[in-house]
């Protein structure tokens, strides 16, 4: 668990680094794509300088969803076995109840991923306009060809 730990903690201060990073006059594309697809929660709109806020809000509430479904998914187990102890046999009130909430937090788990996909798909289309309003700079390759030379490289453009 603590390896596990420890390589979240190195990746989450890359992603963090990489969207600190400010190059030339633009901002690179490439932090935009890794917040949205590792943090989410509208981090990527929010570095490229789009609007983020719906996108923390879905994120959140579907987080919110499925966490309140499976906090209930326990307590209603903790009070079917608190019914066994005293009654000795299992209610099927309780059986119910966690059945609906297991329903709700598998809901809420399927928003959740359906979202951060939308979410991330979305990134492309809003770093393309960024691009295209000089805020966000890009790579590309470049070759030079010339009748002494052939130069190979990266172009930067913002």
């Amino acid at each position: 668990m603590k390896t596990k730990f420890k390589v979240f903690t190195c990746v989450f201060l890359l992603i963090v680094l990489v969207a600190s990073m400010g190059f030339a006059e633009g901002k690179s594309a490439l932090p935009a794509y890794l917040l949205s697809f590792f943090v989410g929660f509208g981090t990527g709109h929010l570095y490229s300088q789009a609007e983020w806020r719906p996108w923390l809000a879905a994120d959140a509430g579907a987080l919110g969803v499925a966490g309140i479904g499976g906090f209930m998914m326990v307590l209603t187990g903790l009070m079917d076995a608190h019914d066994q102890n005293w009654q000795g046999g299992t209610s099927s009130g309780a059986k119910k109840t966690a059945f609906v909430w297991s329903i709700v937090s598998i809901a809420g788990i399927t928003a959740y991923g359906i979202i951060r996909v939308i979410e991330f798909v979305d990134i492309f289309k809003v770093v393309k306009q960024q691009k295209e309003a000089g805020v966000i700079a890009y790579w590309s390759p470049a070759i030079d060809v010339r009748p002494s030379e052939v130069a190979a490289g990266l172009k930067y453009s913002y």
